[in-house]
């Protein structure tokens, strides 16, 4: 299972079709997929979580999607603007459920 949605969000998030290209390329937020791509992280998490390992694609998916949407884009307009950045504190605190596996580092 995990490895399907992991598949799944890598698609969303960077194929041809994928959200990072519609930001970049068409210059808009595309909140279907965006609403695709969350819910997938929301059953990915727990499962990187209770496994204590991130799956490679997911975590390429992760990074791509963080970084572009908190660096912005000043090409869309100003409500899509507002949609990438309540995007990032959005999918942070999704992922911030994995912090707690760090509590053996303390």
């Amino acid at each position: 299972m995990e490895k399907k949605l992991a598949e799944k969000l890598h698609d969303l998030v960077v194929s041809e079709d994928g959200l990072l290209v519609t930001l970049r390329c068409k210059n808009y937020f595309d909140d279907k997929k965006y609403i695709e791509i969350k819910n997938i992280l929301k059953k990915l998490v727990p499962l990187w979580k209770a496994n204590n390992c991130v799956s490679i694609s997911g975590l390429l998916s992760v990074v791509n999607l963080i970084e572009y949407i908190a660096g912005g884009n000043s090409y869309i307009s100003d409500e899509d603007s507002i949609k990438l950045e309540d995007a990032c504190i959005e999918i942070m605190s999704i992922l911030g459920d994995l912090y707690e596996n760090l509590s053996y580092l303390n």
